[in-house]
């Protein structure tokens, strides 16, 4: 008897777990929401911009912003060409804090508190400049996107990123990770290529770190007048 109520008990359990699943779908890396969201669009941005990005023949200027958007401008007019608008949420879900674009001017990255809210981790979305199109989603990052600047060939993608967390370095088209540094104690806020191919990077923890064109360290070094630096560029 208290076999064939083991074997009842059993059949019991298992149709509520089957029960269970067949209306609780297991849910894997989220995709962006598909469902459009009521925007207000005023032609400008309605919060700060973070940052900037221009193409290598100064056609085009990208700008990101907290609002949620990244915006596209004819340089030479200034004129608004068009507003890109990355996957959002409530909060602070779609904040964007990095906009780079390529030195050819067909390709947009953007990145910020992209993606966290449905996958515990961080997005970077890539966008075709013309069609304004999301063309392709690197996830899987492990902390918001600072900064984001293509090298000048536009073979590289590199993005700083927050807390303690370095430097990933992209390969394009594909967008795999080429390189990296973890080797930070304080977010890295910001970077730039020189037409050698070489990078420098600024970080809270107080250093300047140039890399040479293969990403391998070649110098790292407090900066005068300052403890923190937060920004950084070529000549």
């Amino acid at each position: 008897m208290m076999g064939r109520n083991k074997r009842i008990f059993l059949v019991l359990l298992l149709s509520v777990i089957f029960s269970y699943f067949q209306n609780h779908p297991v849910s894997y890396a989220a995709e962006p929401p598909r469902e459009p969201m009521l925007r207000i669009e005023t032609g400008m941005h309605t919060a700060r911009i973070e940052r900037i990005g221009i193409d290598q023949e100064n056609r085009y200027l990208v700008t990101g912003s907290p609002d949620k958007t990244v915006r596209m401008w004819e340089l030479a007019t200034g004129r608004l060409i068009r507003t890109i608008r990355p996957p959002i949420g409530d909060g602070d879900e779609g904040m964007i804090h990095a906009v780079a674009i390529s030195p050819d001017g067909k390709t947009i990255a953007c990145g910020g508190r992209t993606g966290v809210d449905r996958e515990r981790s961080y997005n970077i979305y890539i966008f075709d400049r013309e069609s304004g199109r999301l063309t392709k989603r690197i996830a899987g990052i492990s902390q918001v996107i600072l900064h984001l600047t293509y090298s000048k060939d536009g073979r590289f993608l590199v993005a700083t990123l927050g807390w303690n967390q370095g430097i990933r370095v992209y390969q394009t088209p594909d967008y795999v990770v080429w390189a990296e540094d973890r080797a930070y104690n304080a977010p890295s806020t910001n970077a730039d290529f020189d037409q050698q191919g070489r990078l420098v990077t600024a970080s809270l923890d107080g250093f300047i770190r140039l890399y040479d064109n293969n990403f391998k360290l070649i110098a790292k070094e407090n900066p005068r007048g300052g403890k923190r630096p937060s920004s950084v560029s070529f000549s």
